[in-house]
């Protein structure tokens, strides 16, 4: 994957991600066409571990893009063309530089795989639920992009360039609506109206997590729980974001300990502190398996939990 995204790199071509499931009935992997690193996106969608068809999912509002601020200070390097013997800039090197939107590598992402799961997320406003088509086999589904730097403005001053400018970055996610992508019916809890004392064995083996498949992803082949994928979903929305903003503070450290001779030189270090400290960060972080590996792990307790309480009370006679 490595070679491929240096390869286009250099080339600066420019293409769309597609993802692809192994033969392997559940075990999914990532192929992709990545295009100049203008911006990073990725989705992790949540697929069955037994390849299912495709059903309906819930819709809802469109992804908004967010904006994370971004600001750094770079040594002015002293230059026979920018300043005169007495250490005075030219004229041409005192006014702000601005640029709109940086050019650059652009990368798009999908990771497809399975289910549910994950943590309270605190930045709400990067994510918005709806707007993700499910593929087969998929309860849920996650996306992330993060652009390279927007809104650019190179202020020189007294021995240093100040830099501000904008980090977007834009998480969806959704989960079927109510049935599974083969039908699975939805089992909210150990009370469920879906448990009957022929249905709980079944329901409790489904939720249990099998920690040999990617860390704890149940099997769900006739019954999943909406909630828990949903929990599962906000886990990747937590990474996404978590991973974005770390990479922001460490291109602003960066670019802090960097020195320019001039304005002009200051947009190559953008790129470079976008590629090391940002792209190929966020790029790497949010790879197959280690990503679903995450949420399933982070996962697993709130699945074992309700299939062995579904478990005992089937065993004690509680369900019809």
């Amino acid at each position: 994957m490595s070679f491929e995204r240096d390869n286009q790199r250099r080339a600066g071509s420019v293409g769309a991600s597609t993802s692809r499931e192994l033969a392997t009935p559940g075990k999914r992997t990532l192929t992709q066409d990545l295009a100049p690193m203008s911006a990073v996106q990725k989705s992790t969608p949540d697929a069955a571990s037994t390849v299912a068809s495709a059903g309906s999912s819930s819709t809802g509002e469109q992804a908004l893009e967010t904006t994370v601020p971004f600001t750094a200070t770079i040594q002015h390097a002293p230059n026979d063309s920018s300043e005169s013997p007495g250490g005075e800039r030219g004229p041409a090197d005192g006014a702000p530089l601005r640029i709109a939107e940086m050019s650059g590598p652009e990368a798009h992402k999908e990771t497809r795989t399975p289910d549910a799961l994950s943590a309270a997320f605190t930045y709400l406003p990067a994510t918005t639920r709806g707007g993700v088509a499910m593929g087969a086999g998929e309860f849920g589904n996650t996306q992330g992009s993060v652009k390279h730097f927007s809104n650019v403005v190179i202020t020189p001053g007294s021995g240093k360039f100040t830099i501000t400018a904008e980090l977007k970055q834009t998480v969806k996610w959704d989960t079927r609506a109510t049935k599974g992508p083969a039908g699975q019916d939805n089992v909210a809890s150990d009370t469920d109206p879906a448990l009957t004392k022929t249905s709980y064995p079944q329901v409790a083996k489904d939720l249990t997590p099998d920690m040999s498949d990617l860390k704890g992803r149940p099997p769900r082949t006739k019954f999943w729980s909406k909630d828990l994928t949903e929990k599962h979903e906000l886990y990747h929305v937590k990474d996404f974001v978590d991973i974005a903003k770390k990479g922001a503070g460490d291109a602003e450290k960066w670019l802090g300990g960097q020195t320019a001779a001039k304005k002009a030189d200051v947009p190559a270090l953008l790129d470079r502190a976008w590629t090391n400290q940002i792209f190929n960060v966020w790029d790497k972080f949010t790879d197959p398996p280690a990503v679903e590996e995450r949420a399933y792990s982070d996962g697993a307790p709130s699945y074992k939990a309700r299939a062995d309480s579904i478990q005992a009370k089937g065993d004690k006679g509680d369900y019809k």
